[in-house]
C-alpha cells in the first residue's frame, strides 16, 4: 500500500501536508475524488466494513438530501494514515456529493483505540436541545418518556409490526417540532398527560413510553380527547370499573396474566403485546362497547372508522422521505473498494 510519504498525487481543493506530524486542523470540501484517494490510498488499519454498511448509507442519505452537519474530525495519524473517517469517505464516494469535513493532522497512532468512543446521541438528547433551540423548558425525565414514545407513534401511523425505516436524529428533531413544541406542536396539550402516563403505567407495571404513546394516539383520535382521559384514569386508579366487560377492567386483568405467565418463563412482559392490546381496548372504549373475550390480536387496531380509512391496515406511507436512491457507479465503487481491502481489520 502507498503512503503518505510516497509521491502525493495534485487533487484539486486538497493538498496534503507536507510534514504529517505536524499537529494541526484544516478546513476540507471533501469531493468523492478526495474521498476515495484518501480511503484507497491513505486507509491502513480498520475494523472490516461491509458494503451495505448501514452507517455508510445513513452518512450517504444524508449527504444526498443536504442533512450533512459539518461536526467530529477525520483523524490522520502522523505517518500519513487515515485513522478515523473510513465510513464518511465512503459515504462521500456512495452519495457523489462534496461535503465539509474538518481534517486533524498529526494524531499519534497508538490513539487509534480512543477513535469513536463517544456516546452518541439519543432521542433524549435530541428532544432536550430541540426545546432549548426553541426557547422552551422540558426536563430530562419528559424528554426521555416523548422521545421513547416516538417509535410506537410512528408504528402506528406507518401500519407496520415493524417500522420500514431507522429513526434518526433528525427524524426526532421534527417530529418534536410538530408534535409536542410548546410553538407549534399538534399534539403539545398531551405533554399536560404526562403524569397520567406516569400513574398507569406504574400501576399495571408496563412501560411509560408505550403507555404515553397510547394517549398521544387516543388524543388525535377525533371526539376522543375526554374518553382518552378517561380510559387511563380508569386503568390508573380502577375508579369506575364497574362491568366486568369494561375495556379498561379487561386490560387491565390481561396484562396480570402476561405478566403472570412471563414471570414463569422468567421473561419479561413484551412491550408489543401491552400496545397492541392497549389500542384494541381503548377502540372498544371509544366505541362504547364491551370485550367478551380478549385476545391478542394480530395487527394493529385503528382508534376510529376515519383511521380506519386514513392509515389502513398495514399499506400507510411512510411519513418521512425515503432513502435517496444512489448512482449506480458509486455503489459499484464502493463494493470495489470494500472488496478489495478487505483485509483490513483483520
Amino acid at each position: 500500500m502507498a503512503t503518505a510519504k510516497q509521491s502525493r498525487p495534485v487533487l484539486a481543493g486538497w493538498k496534503q501536508p507536507t510534514d504529517w506530524k505536524q499537529d494541526r486542523f484544516e478546513k476540507v470540501e471533501v469531493t468523492p475524488e478526495i474521498a476515495l484517494y484518501i480511503y484507497d490510498v491513505l486507509g491502513d488499519y480498520n475494523r472490516r466494513i461491509q458494503p451495505n454498511d448501514p452507517k455508510v448509507v445513513e452518512y450517504a442519505d444524508d449527504m444526498t438530501n443536504g442533512r450533512w452537519a459539518k461536526v467530529g474530525t477525520v483523524e490522520f495519524d502522523w505517518n500519513g494514515h487515515l485513522a478515523n473517517g473510513y465510513h464518511r469517505m465512503l459515504a462521500v464516494i456512495l452519495s457523489g456529493v462534496t461535503v465539509t469535513m474538518y481534517f486533524h493532522y498529526g494524531v499519534d497512532p497508538k490513539d487509534y483505540v480512543a477513535f469513536d468512543k463517544g456516546k452518541n446521541r439519543g432521542g433524549k438528547d435530541t428532544f432536550e436541545v430541540e426545546a432549548q433551540q426553541l426557547g422552551e423548558e422540558i426536563t430530562t425525565a419528559d424528554a426521555n418518556l416523548m422521545s421513547a414514545a416516538m417509535p410506537w407513534i410512528v408504528q402506528y401511523e406507518c401500519g407496520k409490526a415493524t417500522i420500514p425505516f431507522r429513526i434518526t436524529s433528525y427524524h426526532q428533531r421534527d417530529f418534536y417540532r410538530k408534535r409536542f413544541s410548546v410553538k407549534k406542536g399538534e399534539d403539545f396539550a398531551t405533554r399536560a398527560l404526562l403524569p397520567l402516563a406516569r400513574k398507569a403505567a406504574k400501576r399495571i407495571k408496563v412501560a411509560e413510553s408505550v403507555v404515553f404513546s397510547l394517549i398521544v394516539l387516543g388524543y388525535r383520535t377525533d371526539g376522543c380527547i375526554g374518553k382518552t382521559k378517561d380510559f387511563w384514569n380508569g386503568v390508573a386508579t380502577g375508579a369506575g370499573l364497574t362491568s366486568t366487560n369494561d375495556p379498561r377492567l379487561m386490560f387491565i386483568n390481561r396484562i396480570a396474566n402476561i405478566r403472570d405467565e412471563a414471570a414463569k418463563m422468567k421473561m419479561k412482559i413484551q412491550r408489543g403485546a401491552v400496545y397492541l392490546l392497549g389500542l384494541k381496548c381503548m377502540r372498544a372504549f371509544f366505541d362504547g362497547e364491551e370485550i367478551g373475550n380478549l385476545t391478542m390480536p394480530k395487527k394493529i387496531v385503528r382508534l376510529s372508522e376515519d383511521h380506519d380509512i386514513m392509515f389502513g391496515d398495514v399499506d400507510f406511507q411512510n411519513p418521512y422521505p425515503e432513502r435517496a436512491l444512489f448512482d449506480e457507479e458509486n455503489v459499484k465503487t464502493v463494493n470495489e473498494l470494500v472488496e478489495k481491502h478487505e483485509d483490513r481489520g483483520k
